[in-house]
């Protein structure tokens, strides 16, 4: 089996450096080459490499070899002609005795090769630190150039291990055309690899493939596509089922702690403050949390773990805090955003909630510290606020905001069948930065939503407007997205999860 194999890189269209020379090898290159050889071409040998290598240098067969050698003259004095990369081919005398006899038509016949000659490029390489530099491509040039002034030559042929992208890359740059794909052609550190037959025709010769070898490296290309995407699949199933095994241990020590819900109470004042502070990007006054701490105007819940063993177990690892407000006091106080949507709310008798006694509940802020999260613990306590809420005769609807950039929340509410009504544009303020709002709606006792033909086509319009407002944003490079603290603008409370 032949064992050579043709290595290079990536392919330029600019001549060498001007300090890389070139010149015929000598014998004094020997250990220099067999030093580039063992490198470069790591599969084995059917001969000797030093012997060959030898007996080329010894010009013994200086008539049907071609040999050129890359050498830096940048480099200092003891290295300067010292071999950096190089090109080896032999003739082949009678081209119809080579194995390109059936993929090569010499002129106008196509029926002997007997008087017809080929190249072989049995080595080219160059090491690693001059790759990238345009030397391989030179090299093949002068090659061409060589075999191009044989009378009787009708190409030049190499072989290429298939998994070797840059070398291919170069070959096919260079007008060579793969004619064959040789099965387990290359030992490589103790695996067989295909190996591939590039043709370079010369002086009129053509070359081309078999229908065998087309419809085979066809089946070869799906079977390596299909068995690449298998590959793919069981790597990330190797990666998912880690994952999966770690969330349902999470989910099973999860399981052994015992989460109780209770009122919000004075000491959890500061508690309270903390979460906030570590949860949203808005800070509330001192006010809001000894309002809510005593229960002054709002009615609130909190989740503990009474599972803890540090002494914590009736420290707040959630929460939720509502406030009562009576109909027609909201639409003084929202008068720019709810005046054309709470009064849409009607009670079980028709009436406009604004003219009447009945009430609403507002979800002031919700949010469950992050190791708490994604067991339930926020739905739960949405449950509380609606059951609460239902036991109020008067109370028709739960409303709440929420950021627009806050995915888990929206799907919370949606999860938990809050109605989203309507879109509050630059609702918020963080740090300078405006975010829009969603506004929630939970009807309740009879109370029930609805909204005028007009509306449904402001919305969807709105739908159009958020649409390509999310396209046009996807187009920008905005790189900063951090979010810190930020002001409230005395436009209600943020509902976060």
């Amino acid at each position: 089996m032949t064992t050579t194999m043709a290595t290079s890189t990536k392919v330029h269209n600019q001549p060498p450096p001007p300090e890389i020379r070139f010149r015929p090898l000598l014998l004094s290159d020997l250990a220099t080459l067999l030093h580039i050889h063992a490198k470069i071409f790591p599969h084995g040998n059917d001969e000797d490499p030093s012997l060959f290598y030898e007996q080329m240098l010894s010009n013994e067969d200086s008539d049907k070899m071609m040999t050129l050698g890359a050498v830096d003259s940048s480099r200092p004095d003891d290295k300067s002609d010292e071999i950096i990369g190089y090109v080896v081919t032999t003739k082949i005398v009678n081209a119809s005795d080579s194995e390109l006899a059936d993929n090569i038509v010499a002129g106008e016949s196509s029926d002997k090769l007997d008087n017809k000659s080929l190249v072989y490029v049995m080595w080219l390489g160059v090491l690693e630190a001059y790759r990238n530099r345009g030397i391989g491509t030179y090299l093949m040039k002068e090659v061409i150039e060589y075999a191009s002034k044989i009378p009787t030559c009708v190409g030049i042929y190499l072989h290429a291990v298939a998994e070797n992208k840059a070398a291919i890359k170069l070959y096919k740059k260079m007008k060579f055309k793969c004619v064959r794909r040789l099965r387990n052609y290359y030992p490589i550190n103790g695996k067989l690899y295909d190996g591939l037959l590039f043709v370079h025709c010369l002086n009129g010769a053509r070359c081309y493939r078999s229908p065998k070898y087309i419809f085979v490296n066809i089946f070869i290309d799906v079977v390596t596509l299909m068995l690449g995407h298998v590959r793919s699949g069981l790597k990330s199933a190797a990666s998912i089922i880690p994952q999966f095994l770690s969330s349902m241990e999470n989910k099973e020590a999860f399981s052994k702690r015992e989460i109780k819900y209770r009122s919000i109470q004075p000491s959890d004042e500061h508690t309270l403050q903390r979460i906030h502070d570590q949860l949203f990007p808005i800070r509330y006054e001192s006010k809001f949390y000894q309002d809510v701490a005593n229960g002054r105007g709002t009615e609130s819940w909190g989740a503990v773990d009474v599972s803890r063993s540090d002494g914590q177990s009736d420290e707040l690892i959630g929460f939720v805090t509502t406030r009562i407000v009576p109909a027609a006091e909201v639409e003084v106080n929202y008068v720019n955003y709810l005046k054309h949507f709470m009064k849409k709310i009607v009670s079980i008798h028709g009436n406009d909630l604004a003219k009447s006694d009945e009430t609403l509940v507002h979800v002031l802020t919700l949010g469950v510290v992050k190791e708490y999260r994604h067991h339930g613990i926020a739905s739960d306590l949405l449950k509380k606020v609606i059951e609460n809420a239902s036991m109020i005769q008067s109370c028709r609807a739960i409303y709440l905001h929420s950021s627009s950039e806050n995915e888990a929340a929206v799907n919370l509410y949606k999860k938990m069948s809050f109605k989203l009504v309507r879109k509050l544009s630059k609702y918020y303020s963080f740090d300078g930065r405006h975010s829009d709002a969603y506004l929630f709606v939970y009807p309740l006792n009879g109370g029930r939503f609805h909204r005028w033909p007009f509306e449904v086509l402001i919305s969807m319009l709105s739908c159009v407007r958020t649409g390509l407002e999310s396209w046009g944003t996807k187009m920008k490079t905005d790189t900063s997205q951090s979010k810190k603290s930020g002001t409230q603008q005395n436009r209600g409370k943020l509902a976060c999860h």
